[in-house]
């Protein structure tokens, strides 16, 4: 999960390789822990995605996010959810996740928004003037 936040980050990403236990359900590949957990375990770093400049998102950025959540089952926020309403023993840190997960969604419609409809909205401007 912690991938696309590193990929947002510009952060290097461990190399990737699949993991043999989910292989067969989803191709899932391992997640970049050892590149992230010293990332995610700076002081300074929820409030380096409280101040993330979001207008500068790439393409290949979103397209890489893109990639991650078609493939990867742990960026479906509505199953955190599900666990919120179970009362899980692991609740608190999944719905962290579940956060972050939100977060890297929100960057990618953001961008997407901002390259594909303002465009549209300022010519629509400029043909009404």
């Amino acid at each position: 999960m912690f991938d696309i936040v590193m990929i947002f980050l510009n952060e290097k990403l461990d190399k990737i390789s699949f993991d043999e236990a989910f292989t067969k359900i989803d191709n899932a590949t391992k997640a970049s822990w050892g590149a992230a957990k010293p990332v995610v375990c700076r002081p300074d770093f929820f409030s380096c995605l409280k101040n993330y400049e979001k207008d500068a998102v790439s393409d290949e950025q979103c397209e890489l996010a893109n990639a991650y959540f078609e493939k990867q089952s742990d960026f479906r926020v509505n199953e955190a959810r599900e666990f919120k309403e179970k009362g899980s023993a692991i609740l608190g840190a999944f719905m962290k996740a579940a956060d972050l997960c939100m977060f890297c969604k929100c960057l990618v419609v953001y961008h997407d928004v901002m390259v594909n409809f303002i465009p549209l909205q300022n010519e629509v401007q400029e043909l009404n003037k």
